[in-house]
């Protein structure tokens, strides 16, 4: 998860402040207009000036909207209430005759039939192009890094891509619903905290806790008395896993009996857990006691002396 410092935080909410501001200015604000009468005639006038423009109808573009701007403002009008009523004079004559406003690709030299031009020096940082981008053709910048900037500036100038402080507003935004939505109450001291997949307590020791209070119930399926916990929000019904199979499919599953064998140290009758390896003894210690034994009897039993061998007589002996 994206932590934010205070200073990101300050940056985002200025940035915010900034952009409430100026659109509620831009709410208040109410520019004057022209007549209606008045914005006619002064409509008619730019498209008869504007349809005289060669190459293109936006050569005297600029010249219509001072001249109108001049005009109104030596009336009395503030410069942004004229300079606004100009634009839409302007504006209203270009679509009145039917101009239509290249694109910034179009516009270029590049862009122009039988036309090229070449580039000696980037356009972005100002470095000489290397004769090896030169002969690739329409070369504008000396490295692709010039090229991807470039690019990313005209996205953010345009509005195609956001804001540092509009990305991180939305970071900070998506982090605080994630941890409103993973917020959850602990049952052992029911105090809010930030709760994982699953998760019921609040930390070890309020588990721990609960683990300690869980209180005495018998099972419904063979009744012995046993500590129910908590599983997903519910208490433990069954106190194994073969009660709790027979009450599920409604047939006991009992374990195979297992052999009974008599211990060899102290008597007693044990079963076996593992019948591929039979056992002597109940335990090590019946082991151990049956092995010392024997050892003490072994070095208790008197030593015969070895019977003694001719072997020079015919049979060996």
């Amino acid at each position: 998860m994206l932590q934010l410092t205070h200073t990101a935080m300050r940056i985002i909410r200025a940035d915010q402040t900034r952009r409430e501001a100026k659109a509620a200015a831009k709410a208040k604000a109410k520019f004057r207009q022209l007549n209606h009468q008045v914005m006619l005639r002064l409509v008619e006038s730019a498209a008869s000036i504007l349809r005289t423009g060669e190459p293109t109808y936006f050569e005297f573009e600029g010249a219509c909207r001072s001249g109108i701007r001049r005009s109104l403002i030596m009336q009395g009008w503030k410069w942004t209430d004229a300079d606004n009523a100009a634009a839409d004079v302007v504006s209203a004559a270009l679509k009145q005759i039917g101009a239509v406003r290249p694109t910034w690709d179009q516009g270029q030299p590049e862009c122009a039939a039988n036309f090229s031009v070449e580039h000696y020096y980037c356009s972005r940082c100002g470095a000489s192009i290397p004769d090896e981008r030169k002969a690739s053709g329409r070369a504008k910048f000396c490295s692709d890094l010039c090229t991807t900037a470039a690019s990313l500036t005209k996205a953010r100038l345009s509005g195609e891509r956001r804001s540092l402080a509009d990305y991180l507003a939305q970071i900070s935004r998506t982090s605080a619903e994630e941890v409103r939505q993973r917020t959850g109450t602990c049952e052992q001291c029911n105090r809010p905290f930030i709760a994982h997949s699953g998760q019921l307590f609040c930390s070890v020791r309020c588990r721990g806790l609960a683990e300690r209070s869980k209180p005495e119930v018998n099972c419904e399926q063979c009744g012995t008395v046993f500590r129910s916990r908590l599983n997903h929000g519910q208490r433990q019904k069954y106190c194994s896993k073969p009660c709790s199979d027979a009450a599920a499919t409604g047939v006991e599953r009992w374990r195979k009996p297992r052999p009974q064998v008599t211990c060899e140290g102290c008597g007693s009758v044990f079963s076996l857990k593992v019948v591929s390896r039979p056992r002597r003894f109940c335990s090590q210690s019946c082991a151990n006691r049956k092995n010392n034994s024997d050892r003490a009897r072994m070095r208790c039993e008197p030593v015969t002396e070895p019977q003694e061998w001719d072997f020079t007589a015919k049979g060996g002996r």
